[in-house]
């Protein structure tokens, strides 16, 4: 279940949240100061809408919010253990909703068996532009719809064009948006173990690393000595890679158990 609670106003005019950890990836959301003590102070609910299962969070702008979910088909389950690997056919599906009301606006949805644990669906946070919403599914789909009406306009499932193999707990590190590009963490064979797309049209204009285990880590764009480094946090290790061609700026080895890269540098 998703809910809206009483701060669209402030969201509003701070234009959006657009991504995981917000538009400056910084986990500020409004520069409006609140109390808070919710107790003197309590949020108000807005509104509540019904979701399938998952663990993506909502993106925002001033009119919608969109999220992912998970539902599996009739008679599937999860299984009991869910370090099992047992596959769960179902639907995953990018949801619109009005800010506002949380009446849901579209919903875009797909066939998908998952083969991960904790199968309860999604792992990323929904990426939004002025006209588009990038999503990257727990099986490694990356799909661009349009924002208004939630049409499909590209898509990527990595498993196929890039030969990428799921991680245990499924794809999980959410794309980035870089000067007109979407850099993904792939996990691909033939040095596809990051992968940057152009937004328009879905055309690959580069690849990089050779990732044994990709791990969970979102691409991350720090500035260093006055210069943008796209950093990459996998189970191998960390590279610092030049965002605009994927050249190496420095690499530190650094094998991870379980390859659990998972906190956003």
């Amino acid at each position: 279940m998703i809910y809206g609670i009483g701060e669209q106003a402030a969201l509003a005019e701070n234009n959006s949240w657009n991504a995981w950890l917000g538009d400056h990836a910084d986990s500020v959301w409004s520069k409006h100061e609140r109390s808070m003590d919710l107790n003197k102070e309590p949020l108000k609910l807005a509104w509540k809408s019904k979701l399938g299962s998952g663990y993506s969070g909502p993106s925002m702008d001033s009119n919608s919010a969109v999220v992912m979910d998970f539902t599996p088909a009739p008679g599937e389950t999860a299984p009991a253990n869910v370090f099992n690997r047992g596959k769960i056919i179902g639907k995953e599906a990018i949801r619109c909703f009005d800010l506002q009301t949380g009446a849901l606006k579209w919903s875009y949805s797909y066939d998908e068996t998952y083969a991960i644990s904790y199968p309860a669906g999604p792992r990323t946070t929904p990426l939004l532009t002025n006209d588009k919403v990038i999503s990257l599914g727990a099986e490694g789909r990356l799909s661009v719809v349009s924002k208004l009406q939630g049409n499909l306009l590209w898509e990527k499932k990595l498993k196929q064009t890039h030969q990428a193999k799921t991680p245990l707990w499924g794809f999980a590190g959410h794309p980035l948006l870089f000067e007109g590009a979407i850099i993904c963490l792939v996990g691909g064979k033939e040095g596809a173990g990051v992968v940057s797309f152009d937004l328009i049209t879905g055309k690959e204009n580069w690849r990089a690393l050779h990732l044994e285990e990709m791990g969970y880590c979102p691409p991350t764009i720090i500035q260093r000595n006055k210069q943008q480094e796209l950093v990459i946090c996998s189970g191998d290790g960390i590279d610092s890679l030049n965002p605009r061609d994927g050249t190496s700026n420095w690499n530190i080895p650094w094998k991870l158990r379980f390859a659990l890269s998972i906190s956003t540098p």
